[in-house]
């Protein structure tokens, strides 16, 4: 509403495996940050980890502080893959993908999804959405390291629309491994699943003001007409070792059933057994963008998006059926 733009679809997963990790006391200790643009199909295993710099405690002595970390019960380890529409290569896509693996266990992801309709003004989605992406993770960041305070999804959102000074709009989600639970915050129609033996025992729905016009993050300073951190819809889901989480924008979503989406992941990881934490995440996301790909490209095949149009256009909306063709 309010002149508010539609976008295109983008195509993002992320897998994670879960185990138990032990306690541990460790210093600080600096985490890993892995970054891509373009759509991308994000996969991440959880594993045997020393403890999260979430799970921990100050104590004064003497006018000093003393942090003693704890254990945090599952790790994620997560990758992800790009694979941007045909006329978007050159510049990389309009997703972007952020993770954060940590020595210590826990971990987040960070999927994006550029509002495709600025380019009609000159201005590159993508751009907004990867920078969006890297200010949330340095927003967890500087939460994560005071001691009086611990990360937040919607204060972390709040904090990226803030920082990122640019024209633009994208969707946003993000999603933490804190102990034995996803904590994960949402805007727009990116999401995530968990997938436990097979099949998808939880999904997180889309945040939209009516059909393919998604919630949007914008800089308010230029873009008075701009969704926020408030309107974000916030999950807690227990989860279990073995368990898959797949994150993704609409480009996975609107072209791949949840049931296709567990089998396919399922699978990858399977295929690639005894490989290790990494190399079964980047199995699923490789095999996940693949499939949204070859669907996008299909005008016979019957999508999640043309279901959701068919409706639409049945209850007076605008809609029409098929595929959406965009980064996967």
């Amino acid at each position: 509403l309010h002149n508010r733009l539609t976008h295109t679809h983008t195509l993002d997963a992320t897998m994670g495996l879960l185990a138990a990790a032990p306690a541990l006391r460790l210093p600080a200790m600096r985490s890993q940050l892995r970054s891509s643009s373009g759509s991308s199909s994000n996969s991440a295993r959880l594993a045997r980890r020393p403890p999260s710099h979430h799970d921990r405690t100050r104590v004064g002595v003497r006018g000093a502080a003393i942090i003693t970390y704890a254990a945090s019960k599952l790790s994620l380890i997560a990758t992800g893959t790009s694979l941007p529409h045909p006329d978007k290569v050159a510049k990389g896509g309009e997703d972007a993908w952020f993770v954060r693996i940590t020595a210590a266990g826990g971990g987040q992801m960070y999927v994006a999804d550029g509002v495709g309709g600025f380019n009609e003004q000159g201005v590159d989605p993508g751009l907004y959405a990867r920078v969006l992406t890297y200010e949330a993770a340095k927003a967890h960041e500087a939460m994560a390291r005071n001691p009086l305070s611990r990360p937040d999804p919607k204060r972390v959102i709040a904090m990226a629309q803030e920082n990122t000074k640019l024209p633009g709009a994208s969707t946003l989600c993000i999603i933490e491994c804190d102990g034995t639970k996803i904590k994960a915050a949402n805007v727009g129609d990116t999401g995530f699943r968990v997938v436990r033996a097979g099949k998808v025992v939880f999904a997180s729905p889309p945040l939209q003001h009516y059909f393919n016009c998604p919630y949007q993050l914008a800089f308010e300073a230029l873009t008075e007409d701009t969704d926020t951190a408030v309107d974000a819809e916030t999950y807690e889901v227990t989860v279990q070792p073995g368990d898959l989480v797949i994150a993704g924008s609409d480009g996975l979503f609107d072209n791949v059933f949840d049931d296709e989406i567990a089998s396919i992941a399922t699978a990858a990881v399977m295929s690639v057994r005894g490989a290790g934490a990494l190399s079964a995440a980047r199995a699923a996301s490789e095999a996940l963008a693949a499939a949204a790909r070859k669907h996008a490209e299909d005008p016979l095949y019957e999508s999640p998006y043309a279901m959701e149009a068919s409706k639409a256009k049945a209850g007076g909306g605008s809609g029409s059926g098929g595929t959406r063709s965009d980064d996967a």
